[in-house]
């Protein structure tokens, strides 16, 4: 009998639904059975693995917050299901995993594909770390920033750390503007389109780059900037807001809200920067280095650009120099093209879907067979 995966989420990251879904549908069938828990009816994931007949159960498991009941839901689903290996994805999902685990006998990989839930370095985040560490016979970092951001609290084992990275959505998408993504923005085929993808929240530190738009503007009134993410109707979008009215961008920078289309959003631009300070790996960022789209990074994705080789880096707190690194490029075609071309090459060549796949499947299969090994 094939052995059952449950996959559990138990957060709203995208780069964490993604690798999932990666995992649940790409896994060759003939040798894993999936299952997937979610904290919510989260409607693009469920509807996906619904039609690839991939049973899906509610469960609601909160990241930020720890519940005894909830616990006991989890055993008592893993035990129904007779499932044969845990997989769990985010820091909140893999602490309860992992007490699941322990009470159930079953294995358990815990991936970390972002930094954004981590906690600071106090007690009760090592406290949760140890858990982790006791019940996951692997912990899975998505880059090296995220495995040293965990690793430096100083309580997992490192002989049981390995780092698979997260695969490229649509690897090597084409650019252009076929979709019509410009023109449902509001936006003209001559415009010089910046944008950035990304929630409505303070770590991703949209009045940098707002404050460079006014700077950019103001020498090049062609430069349009949109920025797509969820956030409507938050104080922070708000405060955004007045600071875009008070800097009179009315007409050249938007929020845009959430896309159901990425990659056609990342087609339309001329340049894309990337500003979150969470050092996980930025699924945006390799998406539109896989489109060839140029990439001005301001903090979180620096393992993936090389300063003048695939992408430009800034300081992240400087708006002076994120305006100095965009006009570069808007007044500079040769640049653009040779950075795009850059990161196309990179991106392909070490992040693809194919790989995450074989570096997943190689660590489930060796964590079976020890579990099935009998004990000494």
């Amino acid at each position: 009998m094939k052995p059952h995966v449950l996959h559990v989420l138990a957060g709203g990251s995208e780069r964490a639904e993604r690798a999932l879904l990666d995992l649940a549908l790409g896994m060759d069938p003939d040798q894993f059975r999936a299952s997937v828990v979610l904290p919510t009816k989260v409607s693009r994931l469920c509807e996906q693995l619904h039609q690839s007949g991939i049973a899906t159960h509610l469960l609601p498991i909160r990241g930020t917050s720890f519940s005894v009941a909830q616990v006991g839901a989890l055993v008592r689903l893993i035990k129904g299901l007779k499932v044969d290996l845990i997989h769990s994805h985010q820091f909140g999902a893999n602490v309860y995993c992992s007490l699941a685990g322990m009470l159930t006998g079953t294995p358990v990989i815990s991936s970390f594909h972002g930094s954004e839930d981590a906690r600071p370095r106090n007690r009760r985040t090592r406290t949760a770390l140890r858990m982790i560490n006791r019940g996951s016979r692997f912990m899975v970092f998505a880059s090296e920033h995220l495995e040293a951001h965990y690793t430096r609290f100083g309580v997992l084992d490192p002989e049981r750390i390995a780092a698979i990275y997260n695969a490229l959505g649509a690897e090597g998408g084409p650019r252009g503007d076929e979709g019509g993504a410009r023109q449902a923005m509001g936006l003209s085929a001559s415009d010089f389109v910046v944008g950035a993808l990304g929630s409505i929240r303070a770590p991703n530190r949209y009045h940098i780059l707002i404050e460079s738009a006014a700077r950019v503007c103001q020498q090049h009134q062609g430069v349009k900037f949109v920025v797509a993410g969820n956030g409507r109707g938050t104080p922070l979008l708000a405060e955004l807001e007045a600071l875009i009215r008070r800097l009179d961008l009315a007409d050249s920078f938007h929020f845009v809200g959430h896309r159901e289309n990425p990659a056609a959003f990342i087609g339309a631009l001329d340049l894309f920067v990337v500003g979150s300070a969470g050092k996980g790996l930025s699924i945006a960022t390799l998406e539109a280095m896989a489109a060839g789209v140029p990439v001005v990074a301001t903090g979180g994705p620096d393992q993936l650009i090389s300063h003048g080789v695939t992408g430009l880096v800034v300081d992240p707190f400087n708006a002076d120099t994120l305006a100095e690194a965009i006009t570069d490029l808007v007044q500079s075609p040769p640049l653009r093209q040779t950075l795009g071309e850059q990161g196309r090459e990179f991106a392909q060549a070490r992040y693809s879907k194919e790989s995450m796949l074989n570096g997943y499947t190689t660590l489930y299969q060796r964590v079976l067979d020890a579990s099935l090994a009998p004990s000494t």
